[in-house]
């Protein structure tokens, strides 16, 4: 079993400690005189991160791993950009970049299933396979619905078979009524109910509400200070007009951390994007609202300080989750169509940065936070 309260960061540096939340500094540098649109800049991007174009170029791709000059001891941070690469092929109908995508997932599965299904080694600090297991499980499920029928039908035996390891391993091992945190415990409903949709079997069909009630109201008894918070109590069913987080444990206490809140808003809103469930789209409204009220919308950024997870002065970080585009595109928030292109031309300028520097977060926020976000916009006229 795992440490209770354990912290997803364990002993990683600051920089790695990001994998699931805001990584990218907001980078000093000119505005680009033409605008990449969605489908240009993802596949640059994709290019980008697949080739090595230089001898010190830290990311490129490379039998069947995305490499990473920063670390390669991040397993869901190493395949975290096969969901860009799975969001190019979609959008561009492009071979290569679905064949990377497939290429991606098959080696994370091939080398890293255990024999209990999970998936491992764990991540430095992680004293078990948890949080690797339950994050990419996501990663399969999520590359699944995107490529879709560009998948086929031995790759999606193979993928569902996968996530059936995974979602049995979290089910038998307890993690469905573990609080490890906020953002792992919205996850694992996540993955529970990605197996139920691309499964059907009953056991997840059926494990699924009960994941996501544990997530947003645990035991009070046990968990006391757990699960989801309101700031402000939706009166609308979608939630568009409240706003909320789920709690994080760490050295500040337990209760509200800016930078998690972005991970678990980028997790609900991807979750959305790909099933189009009303709770996914609740959530998404609740986190989203809960940060834009601090976000700084002339640059973009957003202050991380003194949350319960990380304590004291840090600089201020881009603000580029996708549940903005999400819900102003896909969601009826009208109120944030403003906003869109301010956000993503800041989060292009802040990725095409990114793609030169090494670190595990920001590999993992190719996946988790750029992929939702162009394929929202690449998928919507007018828009891509």
């Amino acid at each position: 079993m795992f440490t209770k309260f354990r912290s997803i960061a364990g002993a990683l540096s600051v920089a790695t400690a990001f994998v699931v939340s805001c990584a990218l500094a907001v980078p000093a540098m000119a505005a680009d005189p033409v605008p990449p649109t969605a489908r240009a800049f993802a596949g640059t991007t994709t290019l980008s991160l697949e080739n090595q174009t230089s001898a010190i170029d830290p990311r490129f791709f490379g039998s069947g791993i995305w490499r990473d000059a920063g670390s390669n001891a991040c397993l869901r941070c190493r395949t975290a950009p096969a969901l860009l690469a799975a969001v190019q092929a979609s959008i561009a109908d492009d071979s290569t970049a679905n064949w990377v995508a497939i290429n991606s997932i098959d080696t994370a599965i091939r080398l890293n299933t255990l024999p209990s299904g999970a998936f491992g080694p764990p991540a430095p600090g992680e004293g078990g396979p948890d949080i690797q297991t339950t994050l990419l499980a996501a990663q399969i499920g999520e590359a699944y619905l995107i490529l879709g029928n560009r998948l086929d039908a031995n790759h999606k035996i193979t993928w569902a078979r996968a996530l059936t390891g995974a979602a049995d391993f979290l089910m038998k091992n307890g993690n469905l009524s573990w609080y490890t945190n906020g953002n792992i415990a919205l996850n694992n409903a996540i993955v529970i109910d990605l197996a139920a949709r691309i499964t059907g079997l009953q056991r997840f069909v059926d494990a699924a509400p009960l994941a996501l009630n544990f997530a947003i109201a645990p035991d009070p008894q046990v968990w006391h200070g757990f699960g989801l918070q309101y700031s402000k109590q939706p009166t609308m069913a979608d939630g568009s007009d409240g706003a909320a987080y789920f709690a994080e444990s760490g050295a500040g206490g337990t209760g509200y951390d800016q930078s998690y809140t972005v991970a678990q808003d980028n997790m609900a809103a991807f979750w959305f994007l790909l099933t189009g469930s009303s709770t996914a789209l609740r959530l998404t409204n609740l986190l989203n609202n809960q940060l834009m009220a601090t976000v700084q919308t002339s640059d973009w950024t957003i202050d991380i300080s003194n949350g319960t997870r990380h304590v004291g002065t840090y600089p201020r970080y881009g603000f580029f989750a996708a549940s903005l585009p999400v819900l102003a595109l896909r969601g009826g928030r009208t109120d944030l169509i403003p906003y869109v292109t301010a956000q993503s031309q800041a989060a292009f300028s802040a990725y095409k940065f990114s793609a030169t520097q090494p670190g595990d977060g920001i590999s993992y926020n190719f996946g988790s936070e750029l992929a939702p976000m162009l394929l929202v916009l690449a998928t919507t006229p007018g828009w891509s």
